[in-house]
């Protein structure tokens, strides 16, 4: 007991002894005028989205446009609620709910039936067999039809296309039906307002559908090795700013096309045109407006 009241004396006395730190003492000096803020009113003021040239959609061919960063701010909206025909913009889904599906390790055999389909992008024989990612890969680089309706045969081709339907309506997509896996039926609508949900939900939960969406071909294996190309050939042009692409075109649909654009210091921008007489042309004038916007 007496040796923890002396510690405590001496203690006392230590304390007493150390001279207070003033203002106007050398470490409080330099410390005044080296530490610089962490932190300023401007961090933590909400981020403005730039704007966009108002006329900018008079400039497009597109009926339907629709710029918007994900989860943010729209950036240029023309016509964006309405219902129109979106064409192999319905393979988005269709590998969305391909890859959710079915395991990585099933196998698909090609059907007559899908031989048959319209369009004859991957060369597909009857009788070969291939992975699930091969045909997803295919469906979204070169949008062959043979290779969603591969992937929508495995389970049974309505009720594949119902689960398409189901999964439009759990995300909210109140103006999406699908009637077919392909996107050749006029009666595969959409609007860009759920296209822009539907791409964020892949961003999020999906990213390889997109990243895979970008690549600038891909080969199949069957019973011969062949080598399919992107059809969007802004790609090649834009690397590492294309982050996701689908294209799609018909004659009730006219030219379409979504794309996910990364600049630096912006967060992903969605791009959606449809009925595009140019969408190409359309995309590379956004493109530019966007470049100069977030600089």
């Amino acid at each position: 007991m007496g040796e923890l009241l002396f510690a405590a004396f001496m203690m006392v006395r230590l304390v007493q002894r150390q001279p207070l730190l003033s203002l106007a003492s050398p470490v409080a000096a330099v410390s005044e005028t080296e530490t610089q803020p962490v932190f300023t009113l401007s961090t933590f003021a909400p981020r403005r989205a730039p704007t966009l040239d108002p006329h900018l959609a008079e400039q497009l061919s597109a009926t339907n446009v629709l710029v918007r960063e994900l989860g943010g701010a729209v950036l240029l909206n023309q016509h964006g609620s309405e219902i129109k025909p979106i064409a192999s913009l319905t393979k988005l889904m269709t590998t969305l709910e391909a890859i959710e599906r079915y395991d990585v390790e099933t196998k698909f055999t090609i059907s007559k039936t899908a031989v048959a389909t319209e369009g004859t992008t991957g060369d597909f024989i009857v009788g070969e067999m291939f992975g699930r990612d091969e045909l997803i890969k295919a469906a979204l680089v070169a949008s062959s039809n043979d290779a969603a309706e591969a992937l929508a045969e495995r389970a049974g081709r309505e009720a594949f296309v119902a689960a398409m339907n189901v999964r439009a309506s759990s995300l909210g997509l109140r103006s999406t039906r699908y009637v077919e896996p392909t996107g050749i039926s006029p009666e595969n609508v959409a609007s860009l307002d759920d296209l822009v949900v539907l791409v964020d939900y892949l961003w999020r939960n999906q990213p390889d559908l997109l990243r895979w969406s970008t690549l600038e071909a891909t080969t199949l294996h069957g019973a011969r090795t062949r080598q399919l190309l992107n059809l969007d050939y802004l790609i090649s042009t834009h690397r590492g700013v294309i982050v996701g692409s689908k294209t799609g075109s018909t004659p009730a649909a006219g030219e379409c096309l979504v794309l996910i654009i990364h600049l630096p210091g912006a967060p992903p921008i969605f791009v959606g045109l449809l009925n595009s007489a140019h969408r190409f042309d359309d995309a590379q004038k956004i493109l530019t407006a966007l470049t100069e916007a977030y600089r």
